[in-house]
């Protein structure tokens, strides 16, 4: 029934489902859109790619401007905006203007862990949610080598649709820690496809065995 909670619901992820679409569009298109260095308004096209059309289009979503990167031209009041508006600034990066992201969660009381080490449970849902959809905006995604040993993490994006990166390749793993660390195991025992894993030492490289999947897809 209109007006529902559950029709709600639905119209909020519909909105949410079509603004990542546009998200996704524009991390794919930026180098493109960069090398014009021209201002140029964007349409989605019915595969979800990005197509310029004119000043004024009443299909526009997005803007590149030359020297800032990436805007949205919807209203206000588009139930996309926010989180479109959320990402554009990430996915402004280019090669020749790089962009680096810190992550950290953490609890009200100061926390990124708790006392029995369980860190995926100390933010929420919403959370896991934001730092999958920034995988798949990025090239590489970089934890602290003791992670990569006591955790072995995936750093997929299977919690959002689209792959681990926009243009269909993997996202590369770094680890970075002290050369006196040893680091094992370098690809997930989860992972149906072994991720790409750098680690970054200040000695000798060392060499990184694959592990076959020991179980589901988590």
């Amino acid at each position: 029934m209109p007006g529902t909670p559950s029709t709600a619901r639905r119209d909020t992820d519909s909105a949410i489902e079509a603004a990542w679409t546009i998200v996704l569009a524009t991390s794919r298109g930026a180098e493109a859109a960069a090398r014009t260095g021209l201002t140029t308004r964007f349409a989605l096209s019915g595969d979800g790619d990005l197509v310029p059309v004119g000043a004024g289009h009443p299909q526009a979503v997005v803007a590149w401007r030359a020297g800032a990167g990436w805007e949205s031209t919807l209203p206000f009041t588009d139930p996309r905006r926010a989180l479109i508006d959320l990402y554009l600034p990430i996915t402004s990066a280019t090669s020749t203007r790089p962009v680096t992201i810190g992550h950290l969660g953490q609890s009200l009381d100061g926390f990124i862990a708790t006392h029995s080490g369980e860190s995926q449970y100390v933010t929420g849902e919403e959370n896991i949610l934001h730092l999958h959809r920034m995988r798949a905006l990025c090239d590489a995604v970089i934890v602290g080598a003791g992670t990569v040993a006591a955790d072995d993490p995936q750093l997929t994006t299977r919690k959002v649709p689209g792959p681990s990166r926009p243009d269909g390749s993997r996202t590369t793993r770094a680890g970075l820690g002290p050369a006196t660390r040893r680091t094992v195991n370098c690809g997930s025992s989860a992972t149906a496809v072994p991720t790409p894993t750098t680690i970054a030492s200040t000695r000798a490289r060392r060499r990184c065995r694959w592990a076959r999947p020991a179980g589901p897809l988590m």
